[in-house]
């Protein structure tokens, strides 16, 4: 035997049974009458907990409003506060990741042929020094001015020095240059290259387009450094042309790494 919960009754266990096996609390009757009250009294019973939302809704948004306008001026301190320590966080955080050195996966197709970046033992980049050549490791910072410069169209430069000396007796340094001649992702000498260009007509030499121009050396810099800036070591491509003169055997840039 056993007493409903509802009822309170006391009935055969087997009334605390349901078709599927499981033991409940109430009995059957009681399951029945409870399930006809829920059927019968559905729609009133959803209205009214609606309706019971809508207002609990109503006064908490009220007192939210209240509670908002009473606190308005300790909020907004807090806020003032809370932004300041954020800031100040931030900016340590920015400094330190900007003196870390640059990583060589990060920024490999980020830089030109003019930086020749090369992976170091721990995995920075190394590049070459703007004004002396000698590969360094330069810090995050660094790279991010270089390709702020590269990317912006003041005509600012921006390169890489491993040092101050190598800096302030750079000639190129602190200059600004016309966005249209400045030097592109292949080229290595602004002056070069524009002499290169006006010799043939601001054109290129291979499909006639006068659209990105860029100057080419035919025997790369890496085989005849000494032809780096002989005009008849130039010819003047387009960006496509000179992508495909880049991709020739002997030519790609895997394959002058290796020299």
């Amino acid at each position: 035997m056993k007493k409903c919960n509802i009822c309170h009754v006391m009935k055969d266990e087997s009334e605390f049974i349901t078709e599927k096996g499981k033991v409940v609390k109430r009995c059957k009757r009681c399951r029945k009458w409870m399930k006809d009250y829920y059927i019968e009294h559905r729609e009133a019973e959803l209205k009214r907990v609606k309706a019971h939302n809508v207002k609990h809704r109503e006064e908490r948004l009220q007192y939210q409003k209240m509670w908002y306008e009473q606190n308005r001026e300790k909020n907004l301190q807090q806020k003032k506060e809370r932004y300041k320590k954020n800031h100040v966080e931030w900016l340590q955080r920015t400094r330190e990741y900007n003196s870390y050195p640059a990583k060589y996966s990060t920024y490999l197709d980020k830089l030109t042929i003019l930086e020749d970046p090369i992976e170091g033992e721990n995995g920075e980049i190394l590049v070459r020094c703007a004004k002396c050549h000698q590969y360094f490791s330069p810090t995050n910072r660094q790279i991010k001015s270089r390709i702020w410069a590269l990317t912006s169209d003041d005509g600012r430069e921006s390169r890489m020095y491993c040092s101050g000396s190598c800096k302030h007796s750079c000639e190129v340094f602190n200059k600004k240059f016309d966005p249209a001649e400045r030097a592109s992702k292949f080229e290595r000498d602004p002056t070069w290259s524009k002499e290169i260009k006006a010799r043939a007509g601001y054109a290129c030499e291979r499909c006639g387009s006068a659209d990105n121009l860029e100057a080419h050396h035919e025997i790369p810099i890496k085989i005849s450094p000494s032809r780096a800036k002989d005009e008849d070591n130039g010819i003047c491509l387009c960006q496509g042309c000179h992508r495909l003169a880049h991709a020739e055997s002997g030519c790609t840039f895997a394959d002058l790494k290796k020299l």
